[in-house]
This record gives C-alpha cells, sequence and structure tokens, in this order.
C-alpha cells in the first residue's frame, strides 16, 4: 500500500464510486503508482458492478490517471493486468463526469445488438483532442459515416478472417499482434484470449480511423511479424 498515494486518492475530488476504485488501486499500489489485482478482485473490494467498473477504468485511462498493460510471467506469456497510477492531483469533479457519461454512452450505443453503431467514436483521438479543450462539443459525431463504417467492417471480416489484423494497438503492449479469427472476433495473439466487447469496439473504431495501420503480409510499419 502507498500511504502517499492513499493520501491524495481520500483527497481526490471525484464521485463516490469513482473515488472508491481509486482508493482501492492505491491500496494495492507499491510507492511506484504500480499494482497488478485482477478485476475479480477489485470487484470484491469495491462492491461495484464489472460493468461500472470498466467505465471507470476507461475514463481513468483517458484523463491519464491510471495507464494499463500486460503482465508477463517467467516464460513469456502474459497474465493479470498491471496499473500504473499516475496523475491524482488535478482531476477535476466535472472533467470526470463529463469523460464517464462520454465513456458510458459510447459503450451503451456500441453494444447494442438491436442497431448497428451510429456513431463512431475514436477514443485516442477524444483523449488528444478533447479533453484539452474546454469545448462543449467532446464527442465527434461522425454519424454521416456510419455506412462506411460498417461497410469497412465487413470487408476487413472478409479480408482478414483467420489471420492478423494489427499491431502497436493504443491501450496494448507494442508487440501485441490482433487478429482476426473465423468467427469474427478479435484476438489477442500474446494473451490468447479473444478481446472483451469493450476493447473490441474500441480497436474497430482505432482500425477505422487508421486504415494506413492494418496489416499487410504479416508486415506494419517495417516491423515484420513472426
Amino acid at each position: 500500500m502507498s500511504i502517499e498515494l492513499m493520501n491524495k486518492a481520500f483527497k481526490a475530488n471525484l464521485p463516490p464510486a469513482s473515488k472508491l476504485l481509486l482508493i482501492a488501486l492505491c491500496d494495492y499500489a507499491n510507492d511506484d503508482g504500480i499494482c497488478y489485482p485482477s478485476l475479480k478482485t477489485i470487484q470484491s473490494k469495491v462492491n461495484l458492478g464489472k460493468t461500472n467498473i470498466t467505465y471507470l477504468l476507461k475514463s481513468f485511462e483517458l484523463l491519464n490517471v491510471i495507464e494499463r498493460s500486460q503482465r508477463k510471467r517467467e516464460n513469456g506469456s502474459y497474465t493479470s493486468t498491471i496499473y500504473t497510477i499516475k496523475n491524482i492531483d488535478n482531476i477535476s469533479y466535472d472533467k470526470f463526469q463529463k469523460v464517464y457519461q462520454d465513456v458510458k454512452k459510447y459503450i451503451k450505443k456500441s453494444q447494442s445488438e438491436q442497431s448497428p453503431i451510429k456513431d463512431v467514436v475514436n477514443m485516442d483521438a477524444y483523449k488528444s483532442e478533447h479533453l484539452e479543450t474546454s469545448t462543449s462539443n467532446h464527442y465527434l459525431n461522425l454519424s454521416s459515416k456510419r455506412e462506411d463504417f460498417n461497410s469497412f467492417r465487413k470487408r476487413i471480416i472478409e479480408q482478414f478472417s483467420g489471420k492478423p489484423i494489427a499491431q502497436g494497438v493504443p491501450s496494448f503492449l507494442k508487440e501485441t499482434v490482433i487478429s482476426l479469427s473465423k468467427t469474427g472476433y478479435l484476438h489477442n495473439e500474446i494473451s490468447h484470449q479473444d478481446l472483451d466487447r469493450s476493447d473490441a469496439i474500441m480497436v474497430w473504431n482505432w482500425l477505422y480511423e487508421n486504415q494506413h495501420m492494418l496489416l499487410n503480409n504479416g508486415v506494419q510499419n517495417n516491423v515484420s511479424l513472426s
């Protein structure tokens, strides 16, 4: 437990649930702000639902409060997520609420099984272009591109089925290769697990906005894949 981080977390100007989660992460963290509790462990400590924890963690990431990466075993395989607590001092209550509502709205709309995605939002673009400004237009309204996105996704599924699709995707380790299974699921080739729905949605939108990053014959940006 980091006493310094715990004190900062207790003083943070945050809504109750997000503050509770931040305190829990600081409780697990060492003096360098690093911890690696499983999602199940976090749930049992804060008594919040998995979906809400997902929203909160994504919001913390976008605000640079935390950074997430994958933890390696001695044999080189990957296990639980590493959380690095980066910036607690300057959290704004209102800004966190705005980002949290945006993340919640974004994931809920994108996860809808009743209709296609209506708003395509690149979360990295949101982070880099909108969190530094005071404009109220935080969300990129790209509804006019809906058909283009759907056509893109359909084409990529047909083209890359059973093949690697991307490397260097934000929020993943640089060497992580994302592939597309024959059943249409995005798959992490390092952890050997399918992406959960929220991560898959973000990867699809990142691919849509960064089509030049699609793998081509196993090579991307002069990086060879073995």
